[in-house]
C-alpha cells in the first residue's frame, strides 16, 4: 500500500520559493510521473517527500498518515537518484542487501529476497560483479534493485535514466514499466521527458512555477492541456487565437463550427497530426505556403505560413515541397480551446 498526499505545500531555500501551495494526489499502486524544465523544483519536491528536506508550508501523508516533520529513515520510502550511487567496495549482492541487513533480517531471508529481486531486474549472475565491472545501465538496474528489496510504501525516482544512452534508456524505460506493474509499488518518476513521461505514466502531473498546474492521464495532457503552458510543454502544439462570431471560431480565413454551442472562448490549440494537408483545394480548407520540408521517418514535419501566422504539420504525404502552395483543413473537434 501506498498513498501520497500533499496538501498546500510550499517548499522555500534561502529567499527563493521553489513550490508554492503545491496539491497532489499520487494513489496507491500507481505510477505518477511528475515533468516540468529544469530549475522548476522537481528535484526539491522529491527531497522533500523522502524527509531530506522539510517544507516550509503544508502537508505531507502516505498511507493515510501525516509524515511532513518525520525523519527520512522512518517515511518508508525510498529515493533513487539519478546517478546509482552504488558501494564501490561491495558486490552486487552487497550493494542490495545493505538495506536488509541494517534492517537486522536473517541471512536466509535476504538470500531469498535478493535472489526474487535479481530475477525481477534481469541481473542473475550478476551477484559477484563489483561496481566497476558493471556499465552504466547495470548499475542503475542494481540501484533500484536496492530500492525495490525493501518493498517501500512509496518509491521515487530523480530523472534515473537521464544518464543512458538512447537505446539502453529505453530498454530501462520498458524495464521500470514491466516491474511496476508485476509488484504493483506505487512510483513516482521524475523526468523532464515529455515523451519518456506520455509512454510510461498512469499518470502525469506538470509542474510550473511552482505549483502543479495540471494532472491527467497522458491522454488528456497531450490533447486536452488545461493551459497554453501546459500545452506548449508538450511538443509542436499549434497555438490559434481567433474570434468567435454566431458559433463559429473564426480564424485567418478559416470560419469553424464550434462543437459546443455558447462557447465564447477564442484561444485553442490544434496537434500538428490534427491537420490535413493537401495539395488541391478542399471543402472549408485554408490556403497556405510550405517554407520548410523536414522528413522523419514514417511522418513528415512541414512547417506553413499564412499571412503572419506559421503552423507546423505532421504528415504521412511528402508530396510537397518548399515554397508549395498548399491547403489545410482543420477538424473542429480537433482544436482545444481554453
Amino acid at each position: 500500500m501506498g498513498k501520497l498526499e500533499l496538501r498546500d505545500l510550499t517548499i522555500r531555500y534561502r529567499t527563493e520559493t521553489i513550490v508554492t501551495g503545491l496539491n497532489l494526489t499520487v494513489d496507491d499502486g500507481e505510477f505518477f510521473s511528475l515533468v516540468g524544465p529544469s530549475g522548476v523544483g522537481k528535484t526539491s519536491l522529491l527531497k522533500t517527500i523522502a524527509g531530506l528536506h522539510f517544507p516550509d508550508q503544508g502537508q505531507i501523508f502516505i498511507n493515510g498518515r501525516e509524515v511532513t516533520v518525520t525523519s527520512a529513515d522512518k517515511r518508508d520510502t525510498v529515493l533513487i537518484f539519478q546517478k546509482p550511487l552504488l558501494f564501490p567496495f561491495l558486490n552486487v549482492f552487497q550493494n542490495i542487501a545493505f538495506g536488509l541487513k541494517m534492517a537486522g533480517m536473517e541471512q536466509k531471508k535476504i538470500q531469498e529476497k535478493i535472489a526474487d529481486v535479481l530475477k525481477l531486474m534481469e541481473l542473475e549472475g550478476f551477484e559477484r560483479r563489483k561496481v566497476h565491472q558493471l556499465s552504466g545501465g547495470q548499475q542503475q538496474r542494481v540501484a533500484l534493485a536496492r530500492g525495490l528489496v525493501l518493498a517501500p510504501s512509496l518509491l521515487l525516482l530523480d530523472e534515473p535514466l537521464s544518464s543512458l544512452d538512447p537505446g539502453l534508456r529505453l530498454k530501462m524505460r520498458d524495464l521500470i514499466k514491466k516491474v511496476q506493474r508485476k509488484t504493483n509499488i506505487t512510483m513516482l518518476f521524475v523526468t523532464h521527458d515529455q515523451a519518456e513521461a506520455l509512454t510510461i505514466s498512469d499518470r502525469i502531473g506538470v509542474l510550473l512555477d511552482g505549483r502543479v498546474q495540471q494532472a491527467g492521464t497522458p491522454h488528456q495532457l497531450f490533447y486536452r492541456p488545461a493551459t497554453a503552458e501546459v500545452a506548449g510543454f508538450f511538443g509542436n502544439t499549434n497555438f490559434l487565437t481567433g474570434a468567435v462570431r454566431r458559433n463559429m471560431f473564426c480564424w485567418n480565413a478559416l470560419k469553424l463550427p464550434l462543437v459546443h454551442r455558447n462557447q465564447d472562448r477564442a484561444s485553442g490549440v490544434v496537434r500538428p497530426e490534427d491537420i490535413t494537408i493537401s495539395l488541391t483545394r478542399e471543402d472549408n480548407s485554408i490556403a497556405a505556403t510550405v517554407t520548410s520540408v523536414s522528413f522523419e521517418g514514417a511522418l513528415t514535419r512541414v512547417t506553413v505560413t499564412l499571412g503572419a501566422e506559421q503552423l507546423t504539420v505532421l504528415t504521412t504525404r511528402t508530396g510537397c515541397r518548399r515554397g508549395d502552395r498548399v491547403w489545410l483543413t482543420i477538424d473542429p473537434e480537433n482544436i482545444h480551446f481554453f
